[in-house]
C-alpha cells in the first residue's frame, strides 16, 4: 500500500533525501540544489517533505522558514518546488492533507517539463489556473569552462537553489565579454568546493544562451517556473511586481 501522510524531514534525514535526488538529475536538480545548500549552511529558507519515508516516491519544499532573511519574498506568493519520477505519486503527494494550499497562489520553481502536466491537472481540479515561465537548465565541467581574466565591472551571485544566476554588468561596459569573466570566476570558486555549476536561463533569452554555451556551458535538460493561480493572474502578477515574460496568462 503506498503511504498517504506526510513524512517532514528532519535536519538529520537531509543526506538520505539528498542522495534520492542524485539518482534522478539533472530532472531533481532544483530540490537537489537546495537540500545541498541547505546542509551547507548557506541557505535556511526551506523546510522538506516527502510521500514515503524511508521508501521516498515523492520530495518537495515544505512551508517556509520564518526566520529566513527572505521570508516575505518567498511567503507572498509561497514559494516551492516538488519532483517524483512518477506522476501519480507526483499528484498524490500535491494533494496531500497539510502539504499545499490550494486555495492561495503558488510558485513551483524548477519543476522538470516532463510534470508540467501533472501540476497543470492538479490546477484545474482545483479551479485555478498555471501560468508557465520555461526555462533551459545548462551545467559547465570544470575543464570545458577556463578560468578568465580581465578588470570586472559587473557582478553575479549564487542562489538558494544552488545556481549561478543575477549577472550584472554595467551598462558601459556591456558588449566586452565581461560577462564571461565574472561568471567564470565564480564558476570556479564553485569547482573549487566540490559543487555543480548550473544555469537557468529562459528559454527566449538568446542573448544569455549565447553567453553561457560560449563559456562552455551545456543544456541538461527543461524545466518550468510555473505560478498558480485562482482569478485574475495578470492584476496579481503586477500587484506582486512580477514582470518576467510569461506564456498563457490568463
Amino acid at each position: 500500500m503506498e503511504p498517504s501522510t506526510l513524512h517532514r524531514v528532519t535536519a538529520s534525514e537531509l543526506p538520505t533525501l539528498k542522495r534520492w535526488l542524485e539518482k534522478y538529475l539533472p530532472h531533481s536538480f532544483k530540490l537537489h540544489n537546495t537540500v545541498t545548500e541547505t546542509l551547507l549552511g548557506r541557505w535556511n529558507g526551506s523546510t522538506f517533505c516527502t510521500l514515503g519515508w524511508p521508501n521516498i516516491l515523492a520530495a518537495g519544499e515544505g512551508e517556509l522558514n520564518p526566520n529566513c532573511q527572505s521570508y516575505l519574498y518567498h511567503a507572498h506568493p509561497r514559494s516551492t518546488s516538488v519532483f517524483s519520477p512518477n506522476r501519480e505519486h507526483l499528484e498524490t503527494f500535491l494533494l496531500l492533507p497539510g502539504y499545499l494550499d490550494w486555495t492561495q497562489p503558488m510558485f513551483f520553481q524548477g519543476i522538470s517539463t516532463t510534470l508540467r502536466s501533472t501540476i497543470e491537472s492538479v490546477a484545474r481540479a482545483k479551479g485555478g489556473h498555471c501560468t508557465i515561465k520555461p526555462n533551459i537548465i545548462l551545467e559547465a565541467k570544470k575543464e570545458d569552462l577556463p578560468l578568465r581574466d580581465g578588470k570586472c565591472v559587473g557582478l553575479e551571485a549564487g542562489t538558494e537553489e544552488g545556481t549561478l544566476g543575477m549577472l550584472h554588468v554595467r551598462q558601459d561596459a556591456r558588449g566586452r565579454g565581461l560577462g564571461t569573466v565574472i561568471t567564470s570566476h565564480l564558476a570556479h570558486q564553485y569547482f573549487s568546493a566540490g559543487l555543480p555549476v548550473m544555469v537557468v536561463v529562459g528559454a527566449g533569452n538568446e542573448s544569455s544562451l549565447r553567453m553561457h554555451t560560449s563559456c562552455g556551458f551545456k543544456e541538461i535538460c527543461r524545466a518550468d517556473w510555473i505560478f498558480y493561480n485562482i482569478g485574475d493572474t495578470r492584476e496579481f502578477l503586477h500587484e506582486i511586481g512580477y514582470t518576467a515574460d510569461v506564456s498563457s496568462v490568463k
